[in-house]
């Protein structure tokens, strides 16, 4: 435990090479599409991932987290993020990709809570609850 730590400064061990862009976390949490869908539904062309696959990719990014390489979990957040809204949107019946949401999200909360952006955490974990209860 450093001084940062005791001063309650966390700091990331690996941002050695300013890949853990906080700042895009926050972008993509808080990207108008996620307010309302109807102003965007025309130019959104994104296609959602196979949850199956996606959670897949979703559980290796928990183990980033799990190994203590929070920066490659930080940056690969956006994406993460961007396509756990593509999963919420399927119009199918879709409790699969409503989980990889959720655990995207639960993601999200966990690692921002841990670098102490804990505003940040909040959100993720307020945008984890509905994909969660829609999920069961």
């Amino acid at each position: 435990m450093g001084l940062p730590d005791l001063m309650g400064q966390p700091v990331l061990m690996e941002d050695d090479q300013q890949d853990d862009d906080v700042s895009a976390v926050r972008d993509a949490l808080m990207a108008p599409r996620r307010f309302s869908r109807v102003p965007f539904e025309a130019a959104d062309t994104g296609r959602a991932p196979n949850p199956e696959s996606y959670l897949r990719f979703v559980e290796q990014v928990w183990f980033e987290y799990q190994a203590s390489r929070v920066g490659r979990v930080i940056a690969a957040l956006p994406a993460l993020i961007a396509n756990a809204h593509l999963l919420e949107n399927e119009p199918r019946e879709n409790r699969r990709g409503w989980a990889v949401s959720a655990r995207v999200h639960h993601l999200a909360a966990t690692t921002l809570s841990k670098i102490g952006e804990f505003d940040l955490a909040w959100i993720a974990a307020e945008r984890a609850c509905v994909p969660g209860e829609r999920s069961v």
